[in-house]
């Protein structure tokens, strides 16, 4: 079992061509799409240009597709701003702001329209904190079944300040940086129920970390329960699936030979930061 990142890699959010992927890759059991809230619909599209927006699809078009036809998980991965740079800036435009109360008004609809119960099959997730808190406020008023799963989608995204800045400072000032988020992340009460998960899932961005062996540590001492359910994303398929004893480990590749990876961390993964 597997995830799929953003459908095909050479042509991302592209409802057809993750289609393909699907008919040729029977492994794969989540499919993670971004979406982004367009009018009184969400589109599947990491931003907000116009060229990705016509490329993208309906999210009634992909529950239909990928949980209806082919009874798979769909994680919707909330896109609230044009760029995660962007947010972290003071002059970003705010027109962007997600309506997460809509967004539960459109999934309410979906199951009535198809007379399922998509909560089993959806996953909501947001790296802006802010909009995530949100989400979790409105899951939380819901009542028992009816509750979506929101998963911890991490590290958010002003963390990634910090990898941005590593060409620009000093090794020792970077590793400091680094060592006060994975600090953080520690700390982070995964098993909160306020949240109102339906299963634990977490899913890691394993390019935050320099090594698999700083992950899985960080994994191995984190409040992440035994028996959740940490999705380890993005690889190229010729990665090795990690094991982690007590998590069921799902692994997420590009399912394309294009090979469009976030730049690693190899000067302080050894010497710096492994020991964290």
């Amino acid at each position: 079992m597997t995830s799929c990142h953003h459908g095909h890699a050479r042509y991302e959010n592209n409802l057809h061509h993750a289609i393909r992927v699907m008919n040729t890759q029977a492994e794969i059991r989540v499919m993670e799409i971004d979406f982004i809230h367009v009018g009184d619909d969400f589109v599947s599209s990491h931003d907000y240009s116009t060229e990705n927006i016509e490329n993208g699809a309906s999210l009634g078009e992909w529950v239909e597709e990928v949980v209806i036809r082919r009874d798979k998980i769909l994680w919707l991965n909330l896109k609230s701003h044009v760029d995660p740079i962007a947010m972290m800036c003071v002059c970003c435009d705010m027109r962007f702001k997600f309506d997460c109360r809509h967004l539960f008004k459109v999934l309410a609809t979906l199951c009535n329209k198809t007379k399922r119960r998509l909560q089993d099959k959806i996953w909501l997730s947001c790296q802006d904190k802010e909009v995530r808190d949100s989400l979790v406020r409105f899951n939380t008023r819901l009542k028992g079944s009816l509750k979506w799963n929101i998963v911890t989608d991490i590290p958010f995204v002003n963390n990634y300040a910090c990898k941005y800045l590593n060409d620009w400072l000093p090794v020792s000032a970077y590793a400091w940086i680094y060592s006060y988020v994975v600090s953080y992340f520690l700390e982070y009460d995964f098993t909160d129920v306020s949240t109102g998960f339906t299963d634990l899932v977490v899913c890691i961005d394993h390019s935050f970390f320099p090594c698999d062996s700083t992950l899985i540590k960080f994994i191995e001492e984190s409040s992440i329960p035994p028996g959740a359910t940490i999705l380890l994303y993005t690889y190229e398929r010729t990665h090795p699936p990690i094991r982690i004893m007590g998590y069921n480990i799902i692994m997420q590749y590009d399912y394309t030979t294009a090979q469009r990876r976030r730049r690693p961390l190899p000067q302080i993964c050894d010497n710096k930061i492994h020991s964290l």
